[in-house]
């Protein structure tokens, strides 16, 4: 067993002896049982760290190796020691099992100690650290704010705005906050809340497998598997059964030659008040996207802001343009309960979109609401996506169809279809040629085709 020894001396606590270990493998029929005794023997508080190429079930190995039954065997007769083993693998195989192969033996050692595996680094072998709690820590207060939100509005109604004037698109997108507010203060919150954040655990997402089949270990790597499971889950129907590639070339071209035909801008303007009414119903708590403009800010503009917000929003619906940089989503992978975290489709992916772009889909929806129903174009029995119904009108609607049926000896059946990723996969173009055949204003629907065109995330 090769080793190194260093010895440490913390306080007035007595010195501890700290040992770098490695134990060879493939020495089938032997392990250094003499060399570790002399390493344990030699002072009274002694911690043995390294790869000992033990494997064992009851240090987290899902099996169990020759070392590891001789090792276990060996300990169990020792008293004062304590073995510490991460909860994942350090040593990662495609060909076999990951297995839990670096251990730290503690011998009469009385602080708390934890053992944690970092696994940025691209190695089949992840390093593993050993953190000791000493007792000894310096006196630390968090500094603490609170957000002057009068101050805020009072500094944004009579700061000058630099001049920008925005006449075409390019220009939109260019267009640029007078000033970036870069931090927000933590808000106090109830002591429920509170208990609650410090129970969760927060734990990192372990190495990926992707197609390749080899884990993905650094964070970008981790962070490109992710992107590429999620761009699969998001590409369109390739099924010959749905997919017509001269059905959906037409369709296409129909599209673009409605997009390059002149239109009359008639859709109502936006007005500050309607701005108003769409901001107070944000929920002040919600994640902003990436620009960081957060709902809580948007709640505290003053009029003058607002007045702003709305100009650039009736820009926008003139030029039939939504902006680039509210079309970028920022994504957080949430793992799914009781799954195979090492498969990136086993992650369900939060988008956090900017707060002001929900605003202003906020303002187009309106529209597009008040023309499906002044012309009765959605169904009376569909109650999904509709203002004042629910799932329970709709379980309401199918008791009273069952009920007529029992009154009259009649025997009623329903058909229940879910599609599989019906609202993610759903065909743009065919939507787009839809809404044009139902005579929605070709203002509206070239704002909706650059809503849904050049989409990303981050």
């Amino acid at each position: 067993m090769d080793a190194t020894i260093v010895e440490i001396k913390i306080g007035s606590h007595p010195p501890i002896k700290i040992i770098s270990a490695y134990a060879r493998g493939g020495m089938t029929g032997w392990f250094p049982l003499a060399d570790l005794q002399k390493l344990l023997n030699s002072g009274p508080n002694v911690i043995i760290a390294g790869n000992l190429n033990a494997a064992h079930i009851a240090w987290n190995s899902p099996r169990t190796s020759f070392y590891g039954r001789k090792l276990f065997n060996y300990l169990q007769g020792i008293n004062g020691i304590k073995v510490l083993a991460p909860n994942f693998p350090t040593h990662i195989n495609l060909n076999t099992w990951d297995t839990v192969i670096d251990l730290a033996i503690l011998k009469r050692i009385l602080f708390h100690s934890q053992i944690r595996v970092k696994n940025y680094l691209n190695s089949d072998h992840l390093p593993v650290i050993l953190t000791l709690d000493t007792g000894i820590f310096p006196i630390y207060s968090p500094e603490q704010f609170s957000t002057n939100w009068e101050n805020f509005r009072h500094i944004l109604s009579f700061k000058p705005l630099p001049p920008c004037k925005i006449t075409c698109d390019d220009d939109a997108d260019n267009a640029k906050r007078a000033e970036h507010i870069t931090s927000l203060s933590p808000e106090s919150r109830t002591l429920w809340r509170r208990s609650k954040l410090l129970r969760k655990h927060f734990s990192p997402i372990p190495p990926l497998r992707g197609e390749t089949g080899y884990p993905a270990l650094a964070p970008i790597e981790k962070a490109e598997v992710l992107a590429d499971s999620l761009r699969k889950q998001f590409e369109p129907n390739t099924d010959p059964i749905f997919d017509n590639p001269i059905v959906s070339g037409k369709v296409h071209e129909a599209v673009e030659s409605f997009e390059n035909t002149p239109h009359i801008n008639n859709l109502s303007s936006v007005t500050a008040s309607e701005v108003i009414d769409f901001i107070k119903t944000l929920k002040p708590n919600k994640s902003p996207g990436l620009d960081q403009i957060s709902n809580r800010m948007l709640k505290n503009l003053p009029l003058k802001f607002i007045l702003y917000l709305t100009f650039l929003m009736n820009v926008l619906m003139q030029n039939c343009y939504f902006p680039k940089c509210w079309k970028t989503a920022v994504v957080v992978p949430i793992p799914k309960p009781n799954s195979d975290l090492s498969l990136p489709q086993n992650y369900r992916p939060i988008s956090l979109l900017s707060c002001l772009s929900k605003v202003f889909e906020s303002v187009l929806l309106r529209r597009l609401n008040q023309f499906l129903d002044d012309n009765n174009i959605i169904i009376s029995e569909q109650f999904g996506f509709r203002k004042k119904l629910s799932t329970n009108h709709q379980l309401v609607r199918v008791t009273e169809l069952i009920h007529d049926g029992f009154e009259k000896s009649e025997t009623t059946g329903a058909l229940f279809l879910d599609i599989a990723k019906a609202f993610v996969k759903i065909w743009h173009d065919g939507l787009l040629l839809k809404l044009t055949r139902l005579r929605v204003s070709a203002q509206l629907i070239k704002i909706l085709r650059s809503y849904l065109t050049s989409r990303n995330f981050q």
